[in-house]
């Protein structure tokens, strides 16, 4: 089996500095807890030597970050997925990978970024990225069991964005957390990353 994919390696490395950075500039404090984090060499690793490890299962499943607010009352385990786009396949793949975190973390919070716009016409960095939670993994798991033909952009639609998960993100001190020029910025990066990506 191969080491892991250089591509997906940075792409994930991106993804995380992008939502980092985001929860930053709304004045979160954002710390990198991941297994890639806490055991570097992990990243090394292919599938068949990753899965040898002799490490807990639920340490291995460890969110990527740790997010709290600036007094430290509130706290969030953070997963971040990165897809190209949202299909019935990548939604399977997604459900899978985190029905197997929320088995020894359920109460994380999955920001998943798409490279492609998640809503028709929409302009905004939101429009590229939601919030999930294991309510949001269980009725995916649902609707895949249960039909072939899925509306994606209706169940985009319904996954929260960040501002209606994280409230320090809507506002900050009375005025927008990030300014047009960061938004825009944002989008054009995460539609680039998802040109580059194969997955």
């Amino acid at each position: 089996m191969k080491k892991a994919n250089f591509s997906n390696m940075v792409k994930g490395q991106v993804t995380q500095a992008l939502v980092k950075t985001l929860l930053e500039e709304a004045d979160y404090r954002v710390v990198r807890l991941g297994i890639e984090e806490l055991l570097r060499e992990a990243v090394q690793l292919n599938g068949k030597e990753y899965a040898n490890l002799d490490l807990p299962k639920g340490l291995k499943c460890l969110p990527d970050l740790l997010v709290s607010n600036k007094e430290m009352s509130k706290s969030y385990l953070v997963e971040v997925k990165f897809r190209k786009s949202i299909d019935i396949s990548s939604l399977r793949k997604l459900e899978k990978k985190l029905s197997e975190q929320y088995e020894f973390w359920p109460e994380t919070y999955t920001i998943i970024i798409r490279g492609d716009k998640g809503v028709s016409g929409g302009n905004f960095h939101q429009d590229y990225m939601r919030v999930l939670l294991k309510d949001d993994v269980d009725k995916i798991k649902s609707l895949i069991r249960n039909t072939s033909k899925i509306d994606i952009e209706n169940i985009w639609r319904e996954f929260s964005s960040l501002d209606r998960v994280f409230d320090q993100f809507a506002f900050k001190r009375g005025v927008k957390s990030i300014n047009v020029e960061n938004a825009d910025f944002l989008g054009q990066a995460i539609t680039a990353l998802g040109q580059l990506t194969a997955e």
